[in-house]
């Protein structure tokens, strides 16, 4: 009789399901248990990674999602639901994703946004809402800027690290690309380091004329202020190896979370 009853409420639910338009995410993107108190959460996108000159979306930039804020994305995450349609439709240029790690480093990636599986088009209610919250999670809330020598003594930079941007200071052609959060972040933070001087300045007076590239979570800009008079040449020497600065010095930028 227990068996009966079983096999007839599994039969009614499956039904019910399948009339359903409505369905959690992991029903469409299973995750097991062991994912869903993860370690490590990293966001993946290229939304921050846009060809202006090609008008395309380049590969994703990731974003690991800082500890605290942890459990509130998968959370999130796991309330999300599709409205599921009959038909595909074309994939969007973005890619958005979730990457959750457990003890082990093993991880499982949860793609966000539509979908087509078997004929038919899931696309996720309140998209737009989880990535601004995303954005929010992953934007800097501060930051502080460092000399070449005051990041090494503070090991902020390894030796490697040191050799490396010595290297991108020699080979002027080498050409790296900053995400446009972290700009946006570097910028505002020279912004809060000039109002109290220039109650006037805006982020429209401030340029990054060129990026040195990210060791660990320092990033090394050359930074500039439209309203400054810089003077010549000058160079420091760290380790044996000496920059030469034309104008502003390179300064290296690290998040204060």
């Amino acid at each position: 009789m227990k068996k009966t009853l079983f096999i007839i409420l599994s039969v009614v639910a499956i039904l019910l399901f399948s009339g359903c338009s409505s369905i959690g995410i992991t029903d469409v993107q299973p995750v097991s248990l062991e994912f869903k108190n993860p370690t490590k959460v990293v966001y993946g996108t290229n939304r921050t990674n846009y060809d202006e000159q090609n008008q395309i979306y380049k590969d994703p930039i990731e974003y690991e999602i800082p500890e605290d804020s942890v459990k509130g994305v998968v959370k999130k995450l796991l309330s999300l639901t599709y409205k599921k349609y009959e038909g595909n439709i074309d994939a969007s240029p973005i890619n958005d994703y979730i990457v959750m790690y457990d003890n082990d480093n093993n991880f499982v990636t949860i793609q966000i946004g539509s979908l087509n599986e078997d004929g038919m088009h899931y696309e996720l209610v309140g998209i737009d809402a989880f990535i601004d919250y995303l954005m929010q999670v992953v934007t800097p809330k501060g930051g502080k800027f460092y000399t070449i020598q005051e990041a090494y003594d503070q090991g902020l930079l390894t030796l490697e690290n040191l050799n490396l941007l010595h290297k991108y200071h020699e080979r002027v052609q080498i050409q790296l690309e900053l995400d446009s959060i972290f700009e946006g972040a570097i910028k505002k933070t020279r912004l809060a380091e000039l109002i109290n001087d220039y109650p006037n300045a805006t982020l429209e007076n401030i340029n990054i004329d060129k990026y040195y590239g990210k060791y660990e979570s320092a990033y090394a800009v050359k930074i500039s202020v439209t309203f400054y008079i810089y003077g010549g040449i000058v160079s420091e020497t760290i380790e044996g190896l000496e920059f030469v600065f034309n104008g502003p010095s390179t300064l290296i930028w690290c998040d204060t979370k």
